[in-house]
């Protein structure tokens, strides 16, 4: 089943509305994104993905169907802090 979700980049202020397949895996979504929106390359890697609504951090292994991402729901992208 296809789903209508939005990506958004806090740090930017950048948001895209997307459809994906539901058993698709997020990571799958985000390399295609980085492939050809130059907003997406630095999130190729080390990034966190959070659900806007309550702030729970998902894996991007998972499916979007695994993750509990349906119709509307906003992701966050972020990059992980860099060490010290």
């Amino acid at each position: 089943m296809k789903i209508m979700i939005t990506v958004e980049i806090p740090a930017s202020n950048f948001m895209l509305d997307i459809q994906v397949n539901q058993r698709q895996r997020i990571r799958t979504t985000l390399r295609v994104l980085a492939e050809n929106r130059a907003e997406f390359r630095p999130f190729a890697d080390n990034l966190i993905v959070r659900v806007k609504s309550n702030g729970r951090r998902i894996s991007t292994e998972q499916t979007y169907e695994d993750a509990d991402i349906y119709n509307g729901t906003v992701i966050l992208l972020e990059n992980l802090p860099k060490e010290i």
